[in-house]
């Protein structure tokens, strides 16, 4: 599980703004004080994300899939990309109760047409590294939560 940070923009959508110390993000683009730090940053980042994708299974035997939260959980739970720290934990909080006895709203809320981009785990993948989709508010998570993964999980679970 990853947050996706804005990791997939190109370079000039990371704008300097010397007002702030850490990136703010909106539906395009980065405010951040060192673009360039910021870049570098995100090209390790892709690197990594694009090796990890590519893994069907770790130690041979073992499935192995990566899930995203873009532009962050914040973001994604209470569209809001640039919460402050205390805000932060009241509203994963608030999220975890709500669906705390309510496993179908769960899954309802991942699988919805503002969250959800794509059925398939290739798919999602290609849509978050097209042009500022990882500044947009979404998850691949309906992929991990869909009735043939949770399938194979517990079928993997059992051999």
């Amino acid at each position: 599980m990853t947050d996706m940070d804005g990791a997939f923009i190109e370079a000039e959508s990371i704008l300097k703004d010397e007002s702030y110390e850490s990136p703010y993000y909106d539906s395009c683009s980065i405010l951040y004080k060192n673009p360039e730090a910021l870049y570098k940053s995100h090209s390790i980042k892709q690197q990594n994300l694009n090796r990890l994708i590519s893994l069907p299974y770790v130690l041979r035997t073992i499935p192995f899939s990566v899930y995203y939260l873009s532009c962050n959980l914040d973001h994604v739970i209470c569209n809001n990309a640039n919460l402050p720290q205390k805000r932060k934990v009241i509203e994963a909080e608030a999220f975890r109760k709500r669906y705390h006895d309510d496993p179908n709203g769960f899954v309802a809320f991942f699988n919805s047409e503002n969250i959800s981009v794509s059925e398939t785990y290739d798919e999602s993948w290609n849509f978050i590294k097209e042009g500022a989709n990882s500044l947009k508010r979404c998850s691949n998570i309906n992929v991990l939560l869909s009735p043939n993964a949770i399938r194979i999980a517990r079928d993997f679970s059992h051999s």
